[in-house]
């Protein structure tokens, strides 16, 4: 019997004051047995907590994938400014090797005008060449004809010495003739002063002849002076 009436009571989860088995409530205190919505508040306080927490793990996780987003998007940024500072490097590296192909170009013309000009030095050089060996050769015939001639001018030089040599005797010849003839003129003008005006005017008159009309005529004319007729 007492089993039985223990068996049909149980004590209050909260007064511990007797209840029947099946009561969900007390009669006493007025709380629920149930030990769920004995734990509810707990329950409910644990499952907030946890909201909370989800809500701070998410609201963490999206700041940090926010921070990822701002680190992406600045990296982004600088990616894209990075790609505009290469797209303007790349500008001006078309800018610079179109530049690069002209000047290329000017040198290549450069290169053309220079090897004609290369070409045509080469021609003149050829044509100096042959100027110069026809020099050469030219100065190779008037060494040849100097050589002979000084040796035409050594023979003459050797015969103008002779001639001189001659010229001298043939001078000291014709001074000793000259030196005679003073001699002569001066025992000539010697003996004329010496002889008489009578025998001079003899000796003049023996040297003249006379013409048809009785006038003297000179020693050696062959007409008359004053009637111009021949003898």
């Amino acid at each position: 019997m007492l089993i039985k009436i223990l068996m049909t009571e149980k004590n209050c989860r909260w007064c511990c004051s007797k209840i029947p088995t099946q009561a969900s409530t007390c009669a006493h205190c007025g709380r629920s047995q149930s030990w769920l919505w004995t734990h509810a508040a707990s329950i409910a306080a644990l499952v907030s907590v946890i909201a909370i927490c989800l809500s701070f793990w998410q609201a963490y996780e999206a700041s940090l994938e926010r921070s990822d987003a701002e680190a992406a998007v600045a990296k982004a940024k600088e990616i894209e400014s990075g790609l505009r500072e290469t797209l303007i490097e790349l500008r001006s590296l078309s800018k610079a090797s179109q530049e690069d192909r002209s000047k290329l170009a000017d040198q290549e013309n450069s290169l053309k005008n220079l090897n004609i000009l290369v070409k045509e030095s080469e021609k003149r050089l050829r044509s100096v060449d042959k100027l110069a060996n026809n020099s050469i050769e030219k100065s190779n015939v008037l060494l040849i004809k100097t050589t002979a001639l000084s040796e035409e001018l050594k023979k003459i030089e050797s015969s103008a010495k002779l001639e001189l040599a001659k010229i001298e005797k043939v001078r000291s010849s014709a001074e000793m003739l000259y030196s005679l003839l003073q001699a002569s003129y001066n025992t000539i003008s010697h003996s004329l002063l010496a002889l008489d005006f009578s025998d001079v005017m003899a000796l003049t008159l023996e040297s003249q002849e006379i013409c048809i009309d009785n006038k003297p005529i000179i020693l050696g004319n062959r007409k008359c002076a004053n009637c111009k007729r021949l003898i």
